[in-house]
């Protein structure tokens, strides 16, 4: 029984959707807005359970490299997955990988560990 939904002619092929891509600046700088703030509450945590003299401002001066390292992770990710996407115009599970092989380059560079 036949779908009633279904306008493909019997032995030709469907149709692929259109690649519809992504703004790649507009989704990196997004991305890179929501990691600083988790970089924020990881450095709220790290300035809470360490001891110094710094007061509360020791979430910017203490452990504020945290923050610029989330969001530059964040964007780095986001960047690469939507470039790689539009260069391929596929979206598929390979984007993400390359977006995360970025952003681990850029942990490796401040874990001098390259």
């Amino acid at each position: 029984m036949a779908d009633s939904t279904d306008t493909t002619p019997p032995g030709a092929s469907p149709e692929l959707a259109a690649y519809d891509p992504k703004p790649s600046l507009q989704y990196a700088s997004a991305v890179g807005l929501q990691a600083a703030g988790i970089g924020a509450l990881v450095s709220a945590v790290q300035n809470a359970l360490g001891t110094h003299s710094s007061g509360a401002a020791g979430v910017f001066t203490r452990t504020g490299g945290t923050i610029g390292f989330f969001a530059a992770m964040g964007a780095t990710f986001a960047l690469t997955e939507s470039v790689v996407a539009n260069q391929r115009q596929v979206d598929d599970s390979l984007n993400g990988a390359a977006g995360g092989c970025a952003a681990g380059f850029l942990a490796g560079i401040r874990g001098v560990s390259i």
